[in-house]
């Protein structure tokens, strides 16, 4: 009795264990870089002021989705996906507008980067390359 409890025991420890996450693709990164490098350009451009590790982490997505399209498909996919970050501005004359249109998504952003799951998923990033 004793030997099947202890088993039973054992068996939901090692079911309560976090599987570790699968591993990213380049889509995966490509698809939160974008809006993230978009998303840090407006803040950059409405000047609003983001904290340094949200932006260290946006950085090293962003640096890791450059490498990985350039990896696979060269220099033409880097550029192509380097050109995708520049946000879509309005006319110049409605630039506040276009800021104010902007600042929910860098806030969600912001606190996203500053979360554990934003650095969790920038090391994942990161691991691609290694």
């Amino acid at each position: 009795m004793r030997r099947r409890l202890a088993t039973l025991l054992l068996l939901g420890a090692c079911a309560a264990e976090p599987r570790p996450p699968a591993p990213l693709t380049l889509a995966q990164v490509t698809e939160r870089a974008t809006p993230l490098g978009q998303q840090m350009r407006a803040a950059q451009a409405c000047a609003i002021d983001l904290p340094a590790s949200a932006q260290d982490r946006a950085a090293r997505i962003e640096a890791t989705a450059i490498a990985l399209n350039q990896l696979q498909g060269g220099v033409a996919a880097r550029d192509a996906f380097l050109r995708g970050l520049e946000p879509q501005r309005q006319r110049p004359r409605d630039r506040a507008g276009w800021c104010r249109e902007q600042t929910p998504a860098i806030a969600r952003s912001a606190q996203w980067l500053g979360s554990a799951e934003g650095e969790a998923f920038a090391q994942r990033a990161e691991a691609l390359l290694n």
